[in-house]
């Protein structure tokens, strides 16, 4: 998962590299400036470097460095745009992490209600222990949310490890839609940065493939990359990777014609961002809209059992009268 943390790493590695500091003498004085992991990652690649290892074979040896970033600073290492590609690097691990944290605010809201509707009722129980139709057990309507995204969780988990199950995810209305266009966004800025590094077409296409996070994009990307090798166009060999919307790929052709393939990417990351947003915006909706109805719902069955209490009190008082 992208981290604040990993962004600033990157960064301050850039910053290295610009000031032409020895990286494993520069690594040794950053370790105990960074928190952890990242001190004891620094460490470790200042030893590596230090032993004859490149930049990128150092970083492979720790899992807080995805396929895209490894990628990305090993074109830097070979073009001499180290610095160039580290901050590439950072601003796609940036974006991975703005989408999530997008996400999360977005979906926190409906969570935190879904919750409330069935904790106050449950402790209605012992607020009104008159009223009818309380249950204490009525918090358990909240296991079928933790299900839910326990289900999510593994399912994401699971997908990201299986081609079939990753395409069928991809089928399902909204959030395949939602994945779909955070696969593009994340290829389109890994595609760009390798472009503005000067690496070979057909190779920058199957080193962007793990940025989306797909394991049937990376497919689709694997028989992209061989069609570049047998003459096909960016636009045409893309033409077959179906996380990539209709728009994505008339501006990738656009931009082939024109030379300023690097400036449509550009442009396509905005469409893209703005197309993620509407869609994310309309997924919150739609569960604000359920759990809003769920709510008046449980609202009225607990004022019926309040008020259903209170008149049986008022019948049992009027009958010993």
């Amino acid at each position: 998962m992208p981290t604040r943390d990993l962004e600033l790493f990157l960064r301050q590695l850039a910053t290295l590299s610009q000031a032409g500091v020895p990286m494993s003498q520069g690594l040794r004085a950053l370790a105990p400036q960074v928190p952890a992991p990242f001190n004891r990652v620094a460490t470790a690649i200042a030893g590596d470097l230090a032993d004859g290892h490149t930049l990128r074979a150092a970083a492979d040896r720790h899992r807080q460095f995805d396929r895209a970033t490894l990628s990305l600073i090993s074109v830097g290492e070979h073009s001499g745009r180290l610095a160039a590609m580290l901050n590439h690097a950072a601003a796609l691990v940036a974006k991975r992490r703005a989408i999530l944290n997008q996400l999360t605010a977005k979906l926190a809201y409906p969570v935190l209600l879904y919750h409330l509707i069935f904790i106050i009722p449950s402790l209605g129980k012992w607020l009104f222990p008159d009223a009818q139709f309380i249950p204490a057990w009525f918090i358990l309507g909240l296991l079928p949310l933790w299900l839910i995204i326990g289900s999510v969780v593994m399912l994401n988990r699971l997908r990201r490890r299986s081609i079939p199950l990753d395409t069928l995810t991809m089928r399902l209305p909204l959030i395949g839609s939602v994945l779909k266009a955070g696969a593009a966004i994340n290829f389109s800025r890994c595609l760009q940065a390798f472009l503005l590094a000067g690496a070979n077409l057909r190779e920058a296409v199957l080193d962007c493939a793990p940025a989306t996070g797909s394991p049937s994009a990376v497919a689709d990307l694997t028989v992209a990359k061989q069609r570049i090798a047998d003459g096909d166009t960016l636009a045409g060999a893309l033409a077959y990777c179906r996380f990539l919307p209709p728009a994505t790929l008339s501006l990738i052709a656009t931009g082939e014609q024109s030379g300023a393939l690097v400036e449509m990417l550009d442009k396509n990351v905005q469409l893209l961002d703005e197309e993620f947003t509407r869609k994310i915006t309309l997924l919150t909706v739609i569960l604000n809209g359920t759990i809003f109805a769920l709510a008046v719902l449980i609202i009225a069955w607990l004022a019926v059992s309040v008020l259903g209490g209170h008149y049986a009190q008022l019948n049992q008082l009027l009958d010993g009268i």
